[in-house]
């Protein structure tokens, strides 16, 4: 996996028109953007992938069903359909991504980098059949739709199969899915 260059932000999310090397961004606490993207089925269900375990981040954990980071110049939107593209071969077209929910965090990680980021989350309705799908093999081992009720006991029970992107991150996902299948703002 390569070192990919990143916008970099201030602590308010302006734009500060340098980019960085991921890897110094997480050395030095640099505040930059990631998307991710939730697809939800008719039947409520929420599509999650398990990273693959040569990952070095967060390996054989659950991650929603696509996520990375945004790269220079590009839109957040652009970046969620992308690398929901690349992870699992679903296509969805940027104008059905709606708007995103922002949550921002800076945790240190055990290796001692700091991620400061702006995480743009997005949610899609999408029917999904799971043996179509191409899976980027260096990166997602499998995907799986969860119920509802199963996604929020992964988040409470707190056991570590959830990818470590910060607890507030899989609570606010889940309200927003909630929301969404209650058809509720």
């Amino acid at each position: 996996m390569t070192d990919e260059l990143i916008d970099i932000y201030d602590e308010n999310n302006v734009p500060l028109g340098i980019t960085e090397l991921k890897s110094e961004a997480h050395r030095d606490g640099l505040w930059h953007h990631t998307a991710s993207i939730f697809v939800i089925d008719e039947n409520g269900q929420i599509l999650l992938q398990k990273r693959s375990k040569n990952m070095p981040s967060n390996g054989g954990k659950w991650n929603p069903s696509g996520a990375g980071y945004v790269e220079p110049g590009e839109s957040e939107r652009c970046a969620a359909k992308r690398e929901l593209l690349e992870e699992t071969g679903i296509d969805i077209p940027t104008d059905e991504l709606g708007t995103p929910t922002v949550f921002s965090s800076r945790d240190t990680c055990p290796d001692g980098s700091i991620k400061a980021q702006f995480k743009y989350i997005y949610f899609v309705r999408r029917n999904v059949d799971l043996g179509e799908l191409k899976l980027q093999r260096d990166e997602v081992d499998e995907v799986r739709f969860f119920h509802l009720k199963e996604f929020e006991e992964m988040i409470s029970s707190d056991r570590g199969n959830l990818a470590s992107v910060g607890r507030g991150f899989w609570e606010l996902s889940c309200s927003k899915i909630k929301s969404m299948l209650n058809n509720t703002p």
